[in-house]
């Protein structure tokens, strides 16, 4: 007998706790879930069957849904039916009108639909076909090779290339790779880029030509946000290259130097190095040797913008008083350097034999030095070039040539005015 009551003792037990369990089965497979409700035993919360399976619930295509619309007519939540409520084959077939792989079954579905949206495969955030792309007329199984998983990417079943010879086209990109996941990151919007895209930073000439030692995704190393799998050419890394320990010593004197892409850039916007030999003398020996880049490249996103008067003890008005025989003369940057673009300050025994001091172009009458010498140098754009002379700028034809009637071997070319009146003057 005690055998016994211990026996029917456990069964009510077991049975008492049955019971109190059947609640808890029920809420824990409920919808909705949540991180409230008990811990899941058959099915997950919807927030973990949307991080493992498919999204549904508030804010999501499948908002109404319910588990038996999609796993009601099966023994096992591993099995799934989508024609639960996609039940028009018709109106689908229409909508997959063109698309090869297409199939109407619940398995086809979610290989194309993994995230439930309801509208069809948009493309917009991933890689362009659509009306106008280059990919317009590509079916998915074209790109899509495999039917087990989209990411899976054909490009080479397209495209006209071997190995071969797509790598002949890389061959200025040494981490090239004959992949497709190769492709779409550095063509991510079915966009060839050009070398002239590339401009100002030039991977033609200078440093980085050929980008040897600069392959692309070391410059470009970050993947963009929206699309992991893409390179984000906006993104540029001069520093996996250039090491501060070596960087650091070269811009020692240099006071706007920083070790950061950005301060690179801002120096080297076409890639190449400072070189001012055919520039501006900064050179050991020259005036501006102990002149720091930020003293005269005032303006950090613009180089070109100078700024010599910060150093120069000059003022507008002892500047202009120290030119006063220079006609044209301007108190701004742009005209110091191009007129002293070797940072020479010329003097008047330079300008012999021709005279500047007296006689016809003495001072301001007549003989500024820009309309004597117009032209700019064919190495600096922004200098003028004092080796290239003009006299027929204020010497008019029609007045030069009355003043020359029956001389013999007159012609009107600066040449011939130099030669018969090499100091300037007209006796």
């Amino acid at each position: 007998m005690w055998a016994l009551g211990t026996v029917r003792t456990t069964g009510v037990r077991a049975g008492f706790a049955a019971a109190l369990a059947l609640p808890l089965l029920l809420s824990a497979c409920s919808r909705g879930g949540g991180e409230t409700s008990a811990p899941w035993l058959t099915m997950p919360s919807q927030d973990q069957h949307a991080d493992r399976y498919f999204p549904f619930g508030p804010g999501t295509t499948h908002t109404d849904a319910t588990c038996d619309d999609c796993h009601g007519g099966f023994d096992t939540f591993a099995r799934f039916e989508c024609r639960t409520c996609h039940s028009d084959q018709t109106q689908l077939g229409g909508i997959h009108s063109g698309m090869v792989g297409y199939r109407f079954e619940s398995a086809a579905c979610y290989t194309c639909h993994t995230d439930g949206t309801a509208a069809g495969i948009d493309h917009t955030g991933f890689f362009r076909i659509g009306a106008g792309s280059q990919h317009a007329t590509a079916q998915c199984a074209d790109c899509h090779v495999s039917p087990a998983s989209r990411s899976v990417l054909g490009c080479a079943g397209c495209h006209p290339h071997t190995s071969a010879t797509t790598a002949t086209e890389h061959a200025r990109v040494p981490d090239f790779a004959f992949d497709s996941a190769a492709c779409v990151r550095c063509h991510a919007d079915s966009q060839v880029d050009t070398v002239a895209g590339h401009l100002p930073f030039r991977v033609d000439s200078g440093p980085h030509q050929g980008l040897e030692g600069g392959a692309c995704l070391e410059c470009h190393p970050a993947a963009q946000q929206t699309r992991p799998w893409a390179a984000d050419f906006a993104v540029k890394d001069c520093l996996g290259c250039h090491t501060k320990p070596v960087t650091d010593p070269i811009h020692v004197s240099t006071g706007s130097y920083a070790w950061t892409t950005a301060a690179c850039l801002g120096c080297h916007d076409d890639g190449s190095s400072v070189d001012h030999v055919n520039l501006f003398p900064i050179a050991l020996g020259s005036a501006h040797e102990a002149a720091t880049c930020s003293e005269c490249h005032t303006n950090t996103t613009d180089r070109t913008v100078l700024g010599c008067a910060g150093c120069h003890p000059h003022t507008a008005v002892t500047s202009a008083t120290q030119h006063a025989l220079v006609g044209g003369y301007s108190f701004a940057s742009p005209a110091c350097v191009r007129c002293h673009a070797e940072s020479q300050v010329n003097t008047l025994a330079v300008h012999l034999p021709f005279v500047i001091t007296g006689g016809d172009h003495s001072g301001n009458d007549g003989g500024r030095c820009l309309m004597c010498h117009p032209a700019m140098r064919a190495d600096r754009a922004w200098a003028a070039d004092f080796a290239v002379v003009d006299c027929l700028g204020c010497h008019g034809r029609t007045e030069t040539d009355n003043e020359h009637v029956g001389e013999t071997g007159y012609a009107y070319l600066t040449s011939e005015c130099l030669r018969c009146h090499p100091a300037g003057r007209s006796d």
